[in-house]
């Protein structure tokens, strides 16, 4: 009966199909920023100073507005590749497989 309990269990850890989907494992969030996905929608905790989709966008703090401008609006990454900008410099985050200041190259 306990070999049966540790089975059980197993399968409810492990999933239907023997792993637990993390909404967030493909999700790239920038500049420090958190994926959080409740209810299965991942989605970037982004931090001061940052904001976007994917924490992309710098956002500058004035006296009584928040100016946002984000300097990866021209600069477009290739195959997943997400655009990061701190100081104002983008470049791209490349998913694993991919490399080149675009995403633009195959790593073998």
């Amino acid at each position: 009966m306990a070999h049966l309990a540790v089975v059980i269990t197993a399968f409810l850890a492990l999933g239907a199909h023997g792993f637990i989907w993390d909404p967030c494992a493909n999700y790239q969030c920038a500049n420090g920023g958190h994926c959080t996905a409740p209810a299965d929608a991942p989605y970037c905790d982004c931090p001061v100073g940052f904001t976007g989709t994917h924490c992309t966008i710098a956002s500058h703090i004035g006296k009584r507005i928040v100016i946002s401008r984000d300097p990866c609006v021209n600069y477009h990454c290739e195959n997943g590749g997400i655009c990061t900008a701190p100081a104002d410099a983008p470049y791209c985050l490349c998913p694993v497989g991919f490399a080149g200041n675009r995403c633009q190259s195959t790593l073998v």
